[in-house]
């Protein structure tokens, strides 16, 4: 069943419990007062947020909400509601389009479609983005302006699992290292990016895999050495098994793209590349992966080579490998970016880094993936949302934030 729901103020008692609330608070035009002093104050006392972010927040009247038509196509949302229904977790899909002025957010579940408007114009969102590395009032600020807004709808509908599309700016946000101001919102759901095309049962992926795994340790064409991508390969390699699951790797020399051509041809169904990712602004031919040989393997190329084939999974273990997909001063560069090619040439799932990554930290979380992939072989968004939980929870060093899925 496809349904819309209006979010509206008139004839309910205002609640400032929580940052949703905002919306709740309109006047007979439909828009929130940000300028009343005294519900400044109530928000200070409340949430823990300081005038300065307020005002920054919330600057002269920018949240408002409507009820609204989603512009996508009705055969498609009951495509996405039909798959919602088979998910063994409650699962909700956001997309949000934004312009110089205004941002819409649109959350589609299994009965439900929810839209929210909010007058903020995408600088504003592009500064939080730039600085959600290292800064962590923009984390805050980006779950306030991105998710707050349909939290009710949320929480009302139990969602665990939220399926973002990358289309737009919102490829470029570790959505799961967003907080609330009391933890990162891993713990309350798994993220992955899905386009709405996106629509492949992950239940089908047979069990019996080959692990095709490429990387390069050693210093070459200037760039440094990556000691624990060795190490990286060789537990991999020990994740052979007696019931299905085959593991090749090739390392440094070996690391060819013919290596890469004769596992394709072998049929290798997960493909594992740690190395150096090449990217520059421009044609396809300037995003690459390092090979051993000195050599670079191209977006195109790749893109190419894959197309067709019966491949679920490909893992970068590489620096800003998902960053190139969303350049933040042209959205349009989107269509260079090595993730949306592969996923354009038919790859189920990419696994890919929003910014620069040690090679200890991605061993780390690569290994930890796999693991528990390999117990539960039927969801990839299962297991690498536990692998960020895990590391999370335990207090790992390894910066699991910069790691993202994308489903095609």
């Amino acid at each position: 069943m496809i349904g819309s729901r209006e979010i509206t103020a008139k004839g309910r008692p205002a609640n400032l419990d929580r940052p949703i609330r905002l919306l709740k608070l309109e006047d007979e035009q439909g828009s929130v007062n940000a300028s009343d002093l005294r519900l400044m104050n109530q928000l200070e006392s409340r949430i823990g947020m300081r005038k300065a972010e307020l005002n920054q927040l919330f600057n002269d009247r920018m949240l408002r909400s409507r009820k609204s038509t989603p512009s996508l196509d009705r055969g498609m949302v009951g495509l996405m509601q039909k798959r919602f229904s088979r998910e063994k977790e409650k699962t909700g899909w956001v997309h949000y389009e934004s312009s110089e002025t205004a941002l819409k957010i649109t959350l589609i579940t299994e009965l439900q479609i929810n839209e929210v408007s909010l007058d903020l114009g995408v600088d504003t969102l592009k500064k939080h983005i730039k600085a959600s590395q290292f800064n962590t009032d923009s984390l805050r600020s980006l779950y306030l302006i991105l998710i707050a807004p349909i939290r009710d709808f949320l929480i009302q509908q139990h969602i665990t699992a939220l399926w973002i599309d990358p289309k737009g700016f919102a490829s470029g946000i570790p959505f799961a290292a967003l907080t609330d101001g009391e933890r990162e919102l891993i713990h309350n759901y798994a993220f992955a990016f899905v386009s709405p095309q996106w629509i492949h049962d992950e239940k089908t992926i047979r069990r019996s895999m080959t692990i095709a795994g490429f990387g390069l340790s050693n210093e070459v064409s200037g760039l440094r050495e990556l000691p624990w991508v060795r190490r990286e390969l060789h537990d991999l390699e020990a994740l052979n098994r007696d019931d299905g699951v085959s593991v090749r790797t090739y390392l440094d020399d070996s690391f060819t793209e013919h290596a890469v051509e004769k596992e394709i041809a072998k049929g290798s169904t997960i493909f594992h590349f740690a190395t150096h990712f090449i990217d520059s602004p421009g044609t396809r031919d300037s995003s690459s992966l390092l090979l051993g040989d000195g050599h670079h393997l191209s977006s195109e190329r790749l893109t190419n080579l894959i197309r067709g084939k019966n491949i679920s999974l490909i893992s970068l273990s590489a620096c800003n490998t998902a960053t190139a997909s969303q350049r933040l001063e042209d959205s349009e560069s989107a269509e260079d970016s090595l993730i949306t090619n592969l996923l354009g040439g038919g790859i189920g799932s990419v696994i890919g880094t929003l910014w620069k990554i040690e090679d200890h930290d991605s061993y780390e979380f690569m290994l930890r993936f796999y693991s528990n992939y390999l117990k539960a072989p039927d969801s990839i968004s299962r297991a690498f949302h536990e692998t960020q939980v895990e590391l999370a929870q335990n207090g790992s060093s390894a910066h699991w934030e910069s790691f993202i899925l994308y489903h095609q």
